[in-house]
C-alpha cells in the first residue's frame, strides 16, 4: 500500500468526515474551552463513525460521495445532539427520580 493509497482511503473514512462535520459545528458552541472543544469534536467522531454506516446501509447510500456527506452531517448534528444530552442530564435532578432515593 502506497501513501497516496492511505491518504485516499483515510478521507472516506467516516470518522474523519465526522470530526470535519464536528470542527465545523463548534462554531455554534462560544466560550467552550479548549478540552470541552476536543470532546465534542471526539463525540462528533464517534457518533459519524458509529451512526453513519447504519444510516448508509437504511437510506442505501452507496456511492462514496453520499457517504461521507452521511458521515459529516453525523459529525455536525451528533456532537449538538451529545452536547444538548450532557446539557439535559446536568440539569435534571436524576437523583430523585431513583425509587430507592426517596
Amino acid at each position: 500500500m502506497m501513501p497516496n493509497d492511505i491518504s485516499s482511503e483515510l478521507v472516506k473514512s467516516p470518522w474523519v468526515a465526522g470530526a470535519a462535520g464536528a470542527i465545523v459545528a463548534l462554531h455554534g458552541a462560544p466560550g467552550a474551552s479548549w478540552p470541552q472543544r476536543m470532546f465534542n469534536v471526539a463525540a462528533g467522531a464517534l457518533v459519524a463513525g458509529y451512526a453513519s454506516p447504519i444510516i448508509n446501509q437504511y437510506f442505501g447510500l452507496s456511492t462514496p460521495e453520499l457517504q461521507s456527506a452521511s458521515a459529516f452531517l453525523c459529525g455536525l448534528f451528533g456532537l449538538n445532539f451529545s452536547a444538548s444530552l450532557l446539557d439535559s442530564i446536568r440539569a435534571s435532578n436524576w437523583l430523585e427520580i431513583l425509587p430507592w432515593r426517596r
